[in-house]
């Protein structure tokens, strides 16, 4: 008997073997498409898949052509996809299909910042003060008005790429252009900067119940917008499990979500306000999923799979962290890497559980702007909060990333 089949569109590379396993295990024949550079690169995690095809994930007509293809063999069951740059287009198929999924606007809402912003603030959930900006005259504008620093960002990406803080109106016009530079419609955010203590949290929607999964803390380099690392539980005690259940239920209800992922930035303050940041209809990134699972031991896919199947199931269920997890990102001074030594040993450290490297030796390390400029990994789990960064510490110490700079370079850093 043939099973019925999904098209898994992209590979979200940090979960992807997990999510094929499981919606195998639910009864799904799964066929994973993405670019061939990618189906080449990950192939060590998609071996599972009952069958890989070549798509551009990032347009809808070439979706729509793989799915139609897919479609003549027998039709398609369910399409997903955790991928954020794929996520648009396979809401559009899930539509066009009739298949179980979310609404494109409630994708499209999520993927555009503005947007998000406007829907949440007339949900009153609490968010940055902010304007889309065309031009550099409107951010000069938007930063004068505001007399306060504020945050530039392309209206439309993620991985804190573009992002850049500007302290007053004569740096609008290069704070416009960086992040103008990065979006994909050309569109600028810019919104005050919120001082506070910064957490996301992770919540999956299924079976019309909304679950947090867990709250995550989020550390990052001094002086940047990128993340150096994530700790989960966070210890903080600025919202109960309740009060964030209830913020995460009022921003489904405004966005419209209905099955899945989803991702959701906090900011602490000092004056007690649980600001709303950047959201996703996927799980995070730097790992979140897999620091959730092994701090809860929940199932992060099946309770979806199961819905795009149809079949009786559990609605998915928070569960108490049974131990810490955390992950640490060595992001060493821009130059060649020349070689990597220590993997071994930092794979023995207490508590390191996983480790993986970014940059192959060979390559260029550019300066610490994003996300993608960092140069490896290391995932570590312990009893307590302390125990995890001891972990990382130790393993990160251990991991010894050599970098070659010019002669001039090397002159001006010693």
């Amino acid at each position: 008997m043939r099973r019925p089949r999904l098209f898994l569109v992209g590979i979200a590379e940090t979960h992807v073997e997990r999510a094929i396993a499981r919606a195998q295990a639910v009864g799904f024949e799964v066929v994973v498409g993405d670019s061939d550079r990618n189906l080449t690169r990950f192939a060590a995690v998609v071996g599972g898949a009952d069958r890989l095809v070549t798509v551009d994930y990032t347009s809808y007509a070439d979706v729509a052509r793989a799915a139609e293809e897919l479609g003549r063999e027998r039709p398609l069951q369910a399409i997903y996809s955790f991928k954020q740059d794929a996520l648009a287009a396979t809401a559009r198929m899930q539509r066009d299909l009739g298949v179980v999924g979310n609404p494109p606007q409630a994708v499209d809402a999520c993927i555009d910042k503005p947007t998000a912003r406007r829907r949440l603030a007339q949900a009153g959930v609490a968010g940055a003060l902010f304007r889309t900006c065309s031009t550099a005259a409107e951010l000069e504008e938007f930063v004068r008005a505001l007399d306060a620093p504020a945050v530039v960002k392309p209206a439309d990406r993620q991985g804190s790429l573009g992002v850049v803080r500007v302290d007053g109106p004569r740096q609008a016009t290069a704070a416009f252009q960086e992040a103008r530079r990065h979006a994909r419609s050309g569109r600028v955010l810019a919104e005050e900067l919120v001082e506070g203590r910064e957490v996301s949290i992770e919540a999956l929607v299924s079976r019309g119940r909304c679950v947090v999964l867990c709250v995550t803390e989020k550390l990052l380099y001094p002086g940047t917008f990128v993340e150096s690392g994530q700790i989960t539980p966070d210890e903080g005690d600025e919202l109960s499990r309740e009060e964030y259940e209830r913020l995460t239920r009022r921003i489904v209800d405004a966005l419209g979500v209905r099955l899945g992922p989803l991702h959701i930035e906090c900011f602490h303050t000092p004056d007690g306000r649980a600001v709303v940041g950047d959201l996703h209809t996927r799980y995070g990134g730097d790992h979140i999923p897999t620091l959730t699972e092994l701090s809860t031991g929940c199932d992060l896919h099946t309770p979806i799979f199961e819905e795009l199947l149809g079949v009786d199931g559990e609605p998915a269920a928070a569960a108490p962290p049974r131990r810490f997890a955390g992950i640490r990102y060595l992001a060493p001074e821009p130059g060649t890497l020349a070689a990597v030594r220590g993997l071994e040993r930092a794979r023995r450290i207490p508590g390191a559980v996983d480790l993986g490297l970014l940059r192959e030796p060979g390559e260029e390390i550019p300066p610490l702007r994003s996300s993608d400029d960092r140069s490896a990994w290391v995932i570590a789990t312990g009893r307590d909060r302390n125990a995890v960064v001891r972990s990382l510490a130790e393993a990160e110490r251990a991991l010894e990333l050599v970098v070659e700079r010019p002669l001039e370079e090397a002159a001006a850093w010693s």
